[in-house]
């Protein structure tokens, strides 16, 4: 009898082996083929900063410059639209050295969109689906042009009016491989030195999408 639950108990620890290898196995798949289909979701390392601009906030300078003196790179998303309207915003942008990338709104008009984009001077190598913008259709239509989807899985939203609840949930809530997604409220703009500084406290590398981590 006791021979037999033996080999019992070895068999489950067996199957569940095989189980847990095929989970993993798929897991991996599924992280191949998101590379392969030109989707970024996770860096392999490092922390990517991505601020939506959908409204021409007073902080945006003040953002860019505190960025700037801390060496955080950050890019910069936008709808064709707003760019076109705030030529002179995104040519700071630019001469200030960050990317910028394009916040898709209308899946129709993407390869006009970027082509608007680039005509600015952007080099658009990455796109992000607005919310009204099915992620799944903009990878493939944006991989025909060459270009990445980029989604995020931390949102730092801003509820608050407290600079340091943000920098606390940036704290508690970040990773290694983390892509950032913020808009350039007045309170995160505020937080944005913190967050910048508990990033690094963490041991958390700051990056560009593309590029190897800079401390």
């Amino acid at each position: 009898m006791g021979d037999k639950n033996k080999r019992s108990h070895l068999w489950s620890f067996i199957v569940i082996g095989v189980v847990l290898t095929a989970y993993a196995f798929g897991v991996a798949l599924n992280a191949m083929n998101a590379r392969e289909a030109d989707v970024i979701y996770k860096k392999d390392e490092g922390v990517a900063l991505e601020c939506v601009v959908t409204w021409e906030a007073s902080g945006l300078d003040e953002l860019m410059d505190k960025a700037a003196e801390m060496e955080a790179p950050v890019t910069f998303f936008m709808t064709a639209d707003f760019a076109e309207n705030h030529q002179a915003l995104v040519a700071s942008m630019l001469a200030k050295g960050f990317d910028i990338g394009l916040l898709c709104a209308d899946m129709d008009g993407l390869s006009r969109d970027a082509a608007t984009l680039i005509s600015l001077g952007a080099d658009v190598s990455h796109v992000m689906p607005a919310s009204n913008v099915d992620s799944s259709a903009l990878e493939k239509a944006a991989s025909k042009i060459g270009r990445t989807t980029v989604l995020c899985p931390f949102e730092l939203k801003n509820p608050v009016t407290d600079p340091a609840e943000l920098i606390k949930k940036v704290g508690d809530s970040s990773f290694d491989g983390a892509i950032i997604r913020f808009q350039p409220a007045k309170t995160t703009v505020k937080a944005f030195s913190g967050i910048i500084e508990t990033l690094r406290q963490m041991g958390l590398t700051l990056s560009n999408l593309d590029d190897g981590n800079q401390e």
